[in-house]
């Protein structure tokens, strides 16, 4: 890559595993940028000389990441920009404008398309911003950009004009038919080092892939910066992507990324059927996300024959107010009869809950920490809450409890094992408390004897977990001599 030359260069800024999830680093996900696939897919059709940094990927620093960058002499860099790497983003553009001072440097992304007002007053070696999707809007700019022309007919955009006034364009039609977009360009990345979270995977490699855009259901943590109208990929093309990871990198297991992958059930019963017809599910098994109240038995067999091995469900809290409070639309007694339901017919669950949902008491987090080991899923997450913004739950943390909202650098979702204080904690509640809950409920989950003896089975079958099984062994007895130090020092005072 080092030799090369683009006109372009999208960058995914290196936030590592290290600054993401502190102690439990070995087992965050490596993933492969789409959004960045696809932009770069769509400009590559168009002519530009364009390709793909993935800094994140290859676990840089950020003097790493200029040296890399400075080497391919881009004339535009486009950075792909989310809340939790704010302080990344900021010191990589910071320096990037001393090195390389003509280059035009774009921001794309959730965090810019939320706040392009504060972005731009933060930001102010940045010259332009990307907002919502951002194919055609990136081309457009870098057509302007080699035809010296200006960027005020461009939708979808925020920049300070020639009087330093922020200006933001009418906003950018969202692509209704995804399949006018090219094939991801996965030939720009580094596929070999891409990997799942631990509980996502059994065999590697395992890649990830989109069939769709936008959610409608409306969840308070939510922002959905890319619409909410829901947008289909053709079975044919996802097929046709299915086929390039199977063929050319060899993929043993995918995961649909899909916030929901069953929203649309016709469209899911689709691709199942096209999975068995051209024997694909004989080749690999596959994982998904949805929700709860997106599946039925019947689906689910399908899915089950189809070479579906997990799905994620996002449960969130075992509080009905809070669920009610997060516009989730389901109720307890559902999500109970579809865990049995799916794991009924063969398929691996895994529960994501959240702690320290605005207003939670802590009589509702333990509800959530007991619903965990109710539903009996195969694996569990809790990670502690965070009020991003352009979301309901934003304004819901404003009004209850302790809310730094300004400071950027402390949106992470799993502060509580890096040890820092969170940025939000419910009315009443504490930093301490919320990460002595949140270890609680991951030993309390995992040292279950059912789990033991699951992971167990999981290491003498698929030998690539043990490694991170270890890693996580030694956490938790970590997390367990100190809570017992903890406690035998309070009894002495």
């Amino acid at each position: 890559m080092a030799d090369k030359h683009y006109d372009v260069l999208l960058v995914q800024p290196p936030l590592s595993n290290k600054l993401r999830y502190g102690r439990l680093s070995k087992h965050g996900p490596n993933s492969i940028p789409h959004g960045l696939a696809d932009i770069a897919a769509f400009l590559e059709k168009k002519g530009i000389n364009v390709g793909i940094y993935d800094g994140m990927a290859l676990s840089h620093t950020v003097e790493e990441a200029i040296l890399e960058i400075k080497k391919l002499k881009p004339s535009i860099i486009g950075v792909s920009f989310v809340t939790p790497a704010y302080g990344v983003v900021k010191d990589l553009i910071s320096k990037l404008r001393k090195e390389m001072p003509s280059s035009l440097i774009v921001l794309g992304g959730a965090h810019p398309t939320v706040l392009p007002k504060e972005t731009l007053q933060e930001f102010l070696d940045v010259d332009l911003l990307v907002l919502g999707e951002g194919e055609i809007t990136f081309y457009e700019i870098v057509k302007a950009f080699q035809e010296k022309k200006p960027y005020n007919n461009i939708d979808g955009i925020a920049y300070h004009n020639i009087n330093n006034e922020i200006e933001i364009t009418n906003p950018r039609q969202i692509i209704k038919n995804l399949d006018d977009i090219p094939l991801p360009a996965w030939h720009f990345l580094p596929m070999h080092v891409y990997r799942p979270t631990t509980s996502r995977y059994r065999k590697l490699p395992s890649f990830s892939l989109l069939t769709s855009r936008g959610c409608p259901m409306n969840c308070a943590f939510c922002s959905q910066t890319i619409g909410r109208q829901l947008r289909l990929m053709s079975v044919g093309k996802v097929m046709e992507q299915i086929d390039i990871l199977a063929k050319k990198y060899g993929v043993k297991e995918l995961i649909f990324y899909d916030s929901s992958f069953t929203l649309n059930r016709r469209h899911a019963w689709e691709i199942c059927e096209e999975l068995i017809r051209s024997k694909r599910n004989k080749e690999f098994s596959w994982s998904c996300e949805t929700r709860t109240d997106m599946v039925d038995l019947e689906l689910l067999k399908l899915m089950r024959r189809a070479g579906c091995w997990s799905i994620h469900y996002g449960v969130e809290s075992g509080s009905q107010r809070l669920l009610n409070k997060m516009n989730k639309k389901i109720k307890l007694e559902q999500i109970e009869e579809v865990f049995n339901m799916t794991k009924k017919v063969g398929i691996h669950t895994v529960a994501f809950f959240m702690l320290g949902i605005p207003t939670e008491t802590r009589e509702e987090t333990l509800k959530t920490i007991e619903l965990a080991k109710k539903l009996k899923p195969h694996f569990a997450q809790f990670t502690i809450t965070v009020p991003f913004p352009g979301t309901p739950l934003f304004e819901m943390a404003k009004n209850n409890g302790t809310f730094r909202a300004d400071d950027w650098n402390g949106y992470q979702t799993w502060a509580g094992w890096k040890g820092q204080e969170l940025i939000y904690v419910p009315e009443g509640r504490t930093t301490k408390e919320m990460m002595q809950l949140q270890q609680y409920a991951m030993k309390s989950f995992i040292m279950q004897p059912r789990i033991i003896l699951l992971h167990l089975a999981n290491v003498i079958r698929y030998p690539v977990l043990l490694r991170r099984y270890l890693d996580a062994f030694f956490i938790l007895l970590e997390i367990i001599v100190k809570n017992k130090l903890s406690n035998s020092k309070q009894k002495q005072l």
